[in-house]
């Protein structure tokens, strides 16, 4: 199990309404018209999309309502372990370790609102435009990449660290 599985998993015990969409946002990424006709090629494009953004990114908006006492001691040094090694493979998991990271400086402080932080997802322009034919013609702002890339050092100080804030057992 890795560590975005584990907080949704947490998200769904503690009846957090959103994480549920984890597993059909999954189905949706692998079969965008499972369960519906879809009359236009760019609406598949859409849906697979919408599901990886939203399969991507709730687990960070399920952890960002979990309180902290109910992650303590449910997180493994092995799930955390592969959770920073995944980081080192630019697998968008480096925006949870941010958040992650953000809330472990910020109980140190012993600052304790969850809902000033914000993360900016990185927003990417694709020459191929699929969704073309779907009425959209946005020009999107070209953005720095928000990649995490640790070397091995820091990588050792962020398991620590995660160790710490999750007092993760073996």
């Amino acid at each position: 199990m890795t560590l975005e599985e584990t907080i949704i998993n947490i998200g769904v015990k503690n009846k957090i309404q959103i994480a549920k969409l984890y597993i059909p946002s999954a189905k949706a990424i692998e079969k965008p018209d499972s369960g519906i006709t879809i009359q236009n090629k760019s609406a598949y494009y859409v849906i697979k999309d919408c599901a990886k953004l939203a399969n991507e990114f709730l687990p960070i908006k399920v952890y960002q309502s979990i309180k902290d006492a109910d992650l303590k001691g449910k997180i493994s040094i092995d799930i955390i372990k592969e959770f920073v090694t995944r980081v080192h493979q630019k697998n968008n998991a480096g925006t949870v370790l941010l958040s992650l990271i953000i809330d472990i400086i910020n109980a140190t402080k012993n600052i304790t609102n969850k809902e000033n932080i914000v993360i900016e997802p990185n927003l990417v322009n694709n020459v191929d435009d699929i969704y073309g034919d779907y009425g959209v013609e946005v020009d999107m702002p070209s953005q720095p990449s928000t990649d995490t890339l640790i070397n091995s050092n820091d990588a050792k100080i962020i398991i620590q660290e995660l160790i710490n804030y999750f007092e993760a057992k073996k």
